[in-house]
């Protein structure tokens, strides 16, 4: 019996998704921070099929919660910055990607603000800013 050693990935050409996002929401609410840290190989393993099942659910007239919102922007970032987008275009093309009748309730004020701080194949360096990615309408309570 002979022993397979498993193969070490070389750090140098792992290509690595390093993505930081800071939320804020109401103003009197914290910040919330995630990170979304992935290999290439384990991005397209483990990452796009979650968005895929998220995506599902949106198909199916079900509503997401703030995490997945979370993910699915976040996934549509990468795939952006990939294509070469432009800032501006990623920044402008978000804010159509979901709707407050796609969201459970409290998401669209919870997710006023995002900023994804990111490193792609530790090369391409980014900020990017959505603001109110969800748009809702104005409202106060008399």
């Amino acid at each position: 019996m002979t022993l397979v050693r498993p193969q070490r990935l070389d750090p140098k050409k792992v290509e690595l998704i390093h993505v930081r996002a800071i939320v804020t929401g109401e103003s009197d609410t914290s910040p919330y921070f995630q990170v979304f840290e992935y290999s290439d190989e384990s991005y397209e393993k483990i990452f796009v099929p979650a968005v895929d099942i998220i995506k599902e659910k949106l198909a199916m007239g079900l509503r997401i919660n703030f995490h997945e919102c979370l993910a699915l922007f976040c996934n549509f970032v990468v795939s952006q910055l990939r294509t070469k987008n432009s800032v501006d275009h990623i920044e402008r093309e978000t804010r159509k990607i979901l709707t407050p009748n796609e969201v459970m309730i409290g998401v669209p004020e919870s997710l006023r603000n995002i900023v994804f701080h990111g490193r792609l194949n530790r090369a391409c360096q980014f900020v990017i800013t959505v603001k109110e990615p969800i748009r809702i309408a104005r409202y106060e309570l008399n």
